[in-house]
């Protein structure tokens, strides 16, 4: 599981291709990641092609968390899962919490783009979740 980024910004060096290939050679069961962003701006696609570089022949499922705003703010949460042998998640919904029993993400289906992903040569210390 990862969750180390915040509301406002993420650390730049933990979310490189390279990190994730960092990751790949350790994990042995799935990938579990909570973002925070915005898909039609830089970060959150350069993520998703950061983990598709890094694990090209996992699968990965990405969830909307409902936006609490009602649509009227342009960040939302993700929950992105990779998993070598994800089941056919479609148009699935998942708990986003124990304590949020209520909420649960709905599956989306992102264009994922290895060649948009971030590399240590192009990380900054830390990146806006409004980028």
């Amino acid at each position: 599981m990862i969750d180390c980024y915040d509301a406002y910004r993420m650390p730049g060096h933990l979310l490189t291709a390279e990190l994730f290939a960092e990751v790949w050679a350790k994990v042995t069961g799935a990938v579990v990641l909570n973002l925070v962003g915005n898909l039609r701006r830089t970060l959150v696609p350069a993520i998703l092609g950061g983990l598709a570089r890094a694990f090209p022949d996992w699968k990965i499922a990405v969830f909307a968390v409902p936006d609490e705003a009602r649509g009227r703010h342009p960040i939302a949460n993700f929950i992105v899962h990779v998993n070598g042998a994800l089941p056919d998640l479609a148009g699935r919904t998942v708990p986003v919490a124990p304590f949020l029993g209520e909420t649960t993400a709905a599956r989306i289906e992102p264009e994922i783009d290895p060649e948009r992903a971030y590399t240590d040569a192009t990380a900054r210390t830390w990146v806006p979740v409004t980028e």
